[in-house]
């Protein structure tokens, strides 16, 4: 069974029956103090999320430096000891709309709503390390150690879930303000049962996160950079 994580309470939110994309009131706001003009086709419905896990998959991250650099300006090979610090990161986006808020992100992937997507990743619990070990360094060069982090992403589908849906096909401001041009029902446009559940397949959010190993590390490969400095800076 693929995990689904619920959303704790019940409210009223705008679906784009065009493009897919679900907006709460309270994004719906936000977005309008930005001014942001909604494309597609709006309409109204009170309910609540589930978000179903569609897929998972692994990738590796950006290679980032984890150590300062230590240059070498001597004529011969030095040794030094290096210092190296990572914590595992995550981060969320959406196929369509605005970014997606922290605070959903985390509830999402969390699993504070009710998933449980059975990975050791970051967004279950933060990990990290400090690492110390003795390099060498060619003459008339600097290193410094890397770390390209393996990451894991969990695409989710949102699935809204109807018990009050309202809708209006009219484009005309007047007829919109007016609550009787409006129609209600407990199912997608008075549909048959089956709708009371909107799957909305375009629209999906991507949580990724670096994995972390059995003992509580994060997972990733490390390499060595080197640069070789002016030689005019160096001993001759």
């Amino acid at each position: 069974m693929q995990p689904e994580a619920r959303s704790g309470r019940e409210g009223l939110g705008h679906l784009n029956v065009r493009t897919g994309e679900f907006r709460t009131m309270e994004e719906g706001r936000r977005a309008a103090d930005r001014g942001e003009k909604p494309g597609g086709d709006w309409e109204n419905f009170g309910g609540y999320c589930t978000y179903v896990q569609a897929s998972t998959w692994s990738i590796k991250g950006k290679q980032i430096r984890t150590s300062r650099w230590i240059g070498n300006r001597g004529t011969s090979e030095d040794k030094e000891t290096i210092v190296r610090n990572y914590t595992t990161k995550s981060s969320a986006k959406k196929s369509v709309g605005t970014l997606i808020s922290l605070s959903l992100a985390e509830s999402i992937f969390t699993g504070s709503l009710g998933g449980n997507f059975s990975y050791e990743w970051g967004w279950e619990k933060s990990a990290s390390f400090e690492t110390r070990s003795e390099k060498s360094i060619p003459p008339c060069s600097q290193i410094a150690m890397t770390w390209t982090p393996y990451q894991r992403v969990v695409r989710v589908n949102p699935v809204f879930n109807v018990t009050d849906y309202a809708w209006n096909k009219s484009t005309d401001r007047k007829v919109l303000a007016d609550p009787k041009t409006w129609s209600h029902s407990t199912t997608w446009r008075n549909r048959g049962a089956s709708w009371r559940k909107i799957y909305s397949y375009g629209y999906y959010i991507d949580g990724i996160s670096d994995e972390v190993i059995p003992g509580g590390r994060p997972d990733g490969r490390e390499d060595k950079w080197q640069q070789a400095l002016d030689r005019r800076t160096c001993a001759r």
